[in-house]
């Protein structure tokens, strides 16, 4: 990056171009397995829109990694959107228990799936809230600016989103 006369900051090509790669891994990351072959599209515009709109970055607010990782992130969403794919459809394309390890343990494939028959039973906001929190690692403000709502809000939703699930998978609450 380097500033020019008046203190703007210019991000240079050479440095968007460097973030390519992340970039592409979020698209991928975002869009899971059936959606990835939007992750050129939303990398080429994801660059062109950081190179538009560079005037909008403003470094003392944050690392560029930041806001070119939540323009990626925005960028699915409002592609998936578009395309009618939302978070109510988006949990059968994710691999949301991807942290654990081995497919061949039925203990792993019977607690996948009843997580995933316990999400589609929660309502929007709530599969919403522990999807975005949970797989894509959104922040709260992230949260709230995609439902609608104050952030002040999301952790006394994102509770009651967890309770729900809890009682839908009859999982005891700790003492």
């Amino acid at each position: 990056m380097r500033v020019e006369k008046g203190g703007a900051e210019r991000i240079t090509e050479e440095t968007l171009l460097s973030y390519e790669g992340m970039i592409r891994a979020t698209a991928v990351k975002y869009l899971g397995k059936s959606h990835g072959g939007w992750a050129a599209d939303v990398t080429q515009d994801v660059l062109l829109k950081a190179w538009t709109r560079q005037d909008k970055y403003v470094s003392s607010k944050g690392e560029l990694v930041n806001w070119l990782y939540t323009m990626t992130k925005n960028t699915c969403l409002d592609l998936m959107s578009k395309k009618g794919n939302t978070v109510e459809s988006l949990v059968y394309d994710v691999e949301f228990v991807s942290s654990l390890e081995s497919d061949a343990d039925m203990r792993y494939v019977s607690m996948k799936g009843a997580l995933r028959d316990a999400l589609n039973e929660l309502g929007y906001r709530d599969k919403t809230l522990l999807v975005m929190r949970y797989y894509f690692k959104s922040s709260g403000r992230e949260i709230a600016e995609f439902l609608g709502m104050p952030e002040n809000q999301v952790p006394s939703y994102m509770k009651r989103a967890k309770e729900r699930l809890r009682d839908l998978l009859d999982y005891p609450q700790a003492a």
